[in-house]
C-alpha cells in the first residue's frame, strides 16, 4: 500500500506553467509548453507611448479597451514576429529592440501576412559533353572577349540571396498591413489639418483684435499731421522739431537706467559704461520714440499714470517708471543743450526793446508752484506761502534778454525768500564786470551780486505816499520789457502738470520736473526777434 502510494506520489503530473503569453492573433507562442519546460521564445513588452501601443494593436489585430483586451506590463509579444536585424542579442541572453522610433519597421511578421516562400537554389547540373565542343565555338566567334567568364554557381548564390533579403523587405511591407500604416497617416493628417484650420482661424480673430487695439493705441502717427495737436500734447511748435531733438537724444535711452525705486538703482551699470552691453531685463514694451511721447504727454498735457496707462495699452507702474527715467534723463540732457550764454552772445541777440538796456545779462524771477499739503508740521510751515495762502514750492527762474529759460534752480519751500535763492542757487557766479541784473521790485539782491555787475530794479515807495514821475515812468520803463519774461514764465505754466496742485508723491522728482518743463520752452519760437532781424 505505502508503495503504491509512494509511486503514485511520484508519478504525479507536474504543474503545467505557460507564463507570457504572444498576444498577436492566431498565435501559440508561450513562456513555457505544455510540460511547463522553458521554451525558446523571448518576449517584448508593448510600448508605454500610447501612440505607438495603438500602433502595435493595430498590427496585431487588436484594439485596447475592447472586446477585453487591455495592454498591460504582463502584455507581449514573441520575438518570431519581429525582423532579426531590429533585434538586438546582449551577452546575458536577453533580447532587446534596437529602437522603438519608427514602429511600421516592427510588428511585421503574423500568419496572415504573405510569406514568401525560398526558392531552393538550382542543382548544378553536369553538361553534356557532345555539346561543350558547339557552345565553345560559338562562344567565341568573332570575339573570345565578349563575356568575361564567372562562377555560374557563385552568381546564382549572390543572385539569390539577393532576392531572399528583397522578399523579406516585401514580407515587412506586405500589402496587407500597409492600408493600416495609410490609415492611421489619413486619420493624423485629417486631425492636424482640422488643427491648422482653427489656429488659422485664431491667429486671423488675434490679428484682427490687435489691428484694433493698435489703431485705439496711441501714437506719435495720429498726430504727427496736426502741429496743433502736437503743440497741445507735447510743448512742440512741430513735429519736425519734436524728431529734431528726439534724434539728439536717440542714443542715450539705450544704455539708460530705469528706475526701479532709490535703493534699487545705482549710479552706473556695466551696461550704461560698456557699448558692448545692452539694456538687462525684459524687452520694451513701447518704442523708445513712444516712450519720449508718452514722457511729454504726462508734462504737456498733465495726463493721469492711469491715462496714460489705457492709451499705450500697458501697466500704470511701468508708466510711472517710465516718466521717472526719462525726466532724470531729460533733465541732464537739456541742461548741457542750453548752456549760460557768453556775455558777447547775449547782446549779438539783444532785442530791440532792451535797447535801453542794453547791458543786461539776464533777468531774474521767482515763481510758486502749489502742492498738496504736506503731513508733517515742520514741512507744512517750511512751505507755507503767505503771499499765496497755501503750500507752495518755490522756483527761481534765470531769463535772458530774448526770452530764453538758461537756468531753473532746485525747488525751495514757499517761506524762503528770493534774495535767499538767489544766493544759495549759484545763479549769480557766472556774471562778469559791467553785467546787469534786471529783478522786480522787493528783489533786492544788490548787496549780493558780484563786483562791477549791477541790478536794475523799479523804485519802490519806500514809506512815502508816491513815488516821483521819474521814478513812475522807470518802473514803466521796466515794467515794459519785463513783461516779456512773465511770459516766458508763463510758458512754464503751460505744462499742465505744474499748473494744479502737485501731489507729495511727486515731490523727490519735482524739482527734475520744472527743470525740463522750463527748457523744454525754448523750443518755441522766441517772444522777441533779434534787434539784428
Amino acid at each position: 500500500m505505502n508503495e503504491n502510494l509512494s509511486v503514485g506520489e511520484t508519478s504525479s503530473a507536474p504543474r503545467k506553467r505557460r507564463g507570457k503569453y504572444c498576444a498577436a492573433f492566431d498565435c501559440n507562442n508561450s513562456a513555457y509548453n505544455v510540460n511547463g519546460t522553458r521554451t525558446s521564445y523571448h518576449f517584448f513588452e508593448f510600448p508605454k507611448d500610447a501612440q505607438r501601443r495603438n500602433r502595435w494593436c493595430s498590427l496585431i489585430k487588436r484594439r485596447h479597451g475592447q472586446d477585453g483586451f487591455v495592454v498591460s506590463t504582463a502584455t507581449v509579444l514573441c520575438h518570431e514576429h519581429f525582423r532579426a536585424e531590429d533585434i538586438s542579442k546582449k551577452l546575458s541572453g536577453r533580447w532587446n529592440l534596437k529602437t522603438v522610433m519608427y514602429v511600421c519597421m516592427y510588428v511585421c511578421i503574423f500568419s496572415w501576412t504573405k510569406q514568401s516562400n525560398q526558392r531552393k537554389a538550382p542543382k548544378e547540373r553536369k553538361m553534356d559533353e557532345s555539346t561543350v565542343g558547339v557552345a565553345a565555338s560559338a562562344l567565341q566567334f568573332g570575339s573570345c572577349s565578349l563575356f568575361p567568364s564567372i562562377d555560374a554557381s557563385t552568381d546564382a548564390a549572390h543572385s539569390f540571396s539577393e532576392c531572399d533579403e528583397n522578399a523579406a523587405e516585401v514580407e515587412c511591407e506586405s500589402p496587407q498591413t500597409e492600408p493600416d500604416c495609410v490609415l492611421e497617416l489619413q486619420r493624423r493628417i485629417e486631425l492636424l489639418e482640422t488643427q491648422l484650420a482653427d489656429c488659422q482661424e485664431k491667429l486671423s480673430e488675434a490679428e484682427k483684435e490687435n489691428a484694433v487695439l493698435l489703431e485705439c493705441q496711441f501714437s506719435i502717427d495720429k498726430i504727427k499731421d496736426d502741429n496743433a495737436a502736437v503743440l497741445f500734447y507735447t510743448g512742440f511748435p512741430s513735429y519736425e522739431a519734436l524728431i529734431s531733438f528726439y534724434k539728439y537724444i536717440e542714443p542715450k535711452p539705450s544704455k539708460m537706467q530705469y528706475w526701479k525705486g532709490e535703493n534699487l538703482v545705482k549710479e552706473s551699470q556695466p551696461y550704461q559704461l560698456d557699448d558692448n552691453k545692452g539694456k538687462p531685463g525684459p524687452s520694451r514694451k513701447l518704442t523708445f520714440l513712444d516712450e519720449f511721447l508718452l514722457v511729454l504727454m504726462r508734462l504737456k498735457a498733465g495726463l493721469f499714470v492711469q491715462d496714460l496707462a489705457d492709451r499705450f495699452g500697458i501697466s500704470a507702474s511701468l508708466v510711472s517708471r517710465i516718466c521717472i527715467t526719462w525726466i532724470n534723463l531729460l533733465y541732464h540732457e537739456l541742461k548741457d543743450l542750453f548752456p549760460f550764454p557768453t556775455q558777447e552772445l547775449v547782446r549779438k541777440n539783444m532785442p530791440k526793446e532792451f535797447a535801453q538796456y542794453a547791458t543786461t545779462r539776464i533777468i531774474l524771477d521767482c515763481t510758486e508752484l502749489f502742492i498738496q499739503r504736506p503731513s508733517a508740521m515742520l514741512a507744512q510751515s517750511e512751505t507755507w506761502s503767505d503771499y499765496k495762502h497755501h503750500n507752495t514750492w518755490k522756483l527761481l527762474v534765470r531769463v535772458t534778454p530774448n526770452r530764453q529759460v538758461t537756468f531753473l534752480s532746485d525747488l525751495w519751500g514757499g517761506r524762503v525768500s528770493d534774495k535767499q535763492i538767489t544766493r544759495e542757487s549759484g545763479v549769480l557766479d557766472l556774471l562778469q564786470v559791467g553785467d546787469n541784473v534786471m529783478v522786480d521790485h522787493g528783489f533786492d539782491i544788490s548787496a549780493i551780486v558780484p563786483a562791477g555787475v549791477t541790478v536794475n530794479m523799479p523804485p519802490f515807495l519806500a514809506g512815502r505816499d508816491q513815488m516821483t514821475a521819474a521814478e513812475t515812468e522807470e518802473t514803466m520803463s521796466i515794467a515794459s520789457v519785463r513783461i516779456h519774461v512773465e511770459r516766458a514764465i508763463g510758458r512754464i505754466k503751460t505744462y499742465h502738470i505744474l499748473d494744479g496742485t502737485l501731489p507729495n508723491t511727486l515731490s523727490p522728482y519735482t524739482t527734475q520736473i520744472s527743470t525740463v518743463c522750463g527748457l523744454l520752452t525754448n523750443f518755441l519760437p522766441p517772444l522777441l526777434p533779434p534787434a539784428n532781424l
